[in-house]
């Protein structure tokens, strides 16, 4: 009778084709109706590359970063922030999050493809460490003092837990490694009569630069 209706099921992932033809009552056979579809039921593949879990990120602004099966946008979230939807360009895609605070942040990707299916990527954690070290000249000449030595060694410290390095500088030469563990020290040498001025800085882990410890002293000999 017609109407009438057909039901498949079953169907396996990839393209099918429905065709129905009508046959009346002395045989005659109509031209056949025919349906093309595709079957997809699997998810989207998405995976983050960047940042890693665990990583420890020393700026505000961070760039995520990772890989997805489909064309179809994908949506990133980052704990605490509106979640952006960014394009796939040959299979990856990037985004970027700024105005980040201190703590522990997490990510996750998804990426729903034409079919409907939704593929989520594995939840990453990082930490947002902007906070700067501490620094300060704890021995050597003070500041607007005279010295007959051709020579100064200063000692300075840091609480800094994940201190990478000092860095220091002589009457404005440029700073440059001077230790990587606190407290440190540094000697200058071969002083020349008349002022002069040291500088030391600190460096953590992840970039972030401390003020700058300043002595400034005259050498007369």
């Amino acid at each position: 009778s017609s109407p009438g209706s057909a039901t498949v099921s079953g169907l396996a992932d990839g393209g099918h084709t429905f065709k129905v033809r009508a046959v009346d009552a002395v045989g005659n056979i109509s031209t056949v109706a025919t349906r093309s579809w595709t079957v997809d039921r699997t998810a989207p593949v998405v995976v983050l590359v960047s940042p890693v879990n665990g990583a420890v990120v020393g700026s505000s602004s961070v760039t995520v970063s990772g890989s997805a099966s489909e064309s179809s946008d994908v949506t990133v979230s980052v704990t605490g922030e509106t979640a952006q939807v960014v394009s796939v360009v040959a299979g990856l895609w990037t985004a970027t999050f700024t105005g980040l605070t201190g703590g522990v942040l997490s990510i996750s990707a998804s990426q729903t493809d034409a079919a409907g299916n939704t593929g989520t990527s594995a939840t990453v954690s990082f930490s947002v460490d902007v906070t700067a070290p501490s620094v300060s000249i704890t021995s050597g000449p003070v500041d607007a003092s005279t010295s007959n030595s051709a020579s100064a060694t200063f000692g300075f410290s840091s609480a800094a837990s994940d201190l990478a390095r000092f860095e220091c500088e002589l009457d404005g030469a440029g700073f440059g490694a001077c230790g990587t563990s606190s407290p440190g020290s540094a000697t200058v040498s071969g002083l020349a009569d008349g002022g002069h001025t040291f500088k030391v800085r600190a460096v953590d882990a992840v970039g972030n630069i401390s003020t700058v410890a300043t002595r400034s002293w005259t050498v007369d000999r």
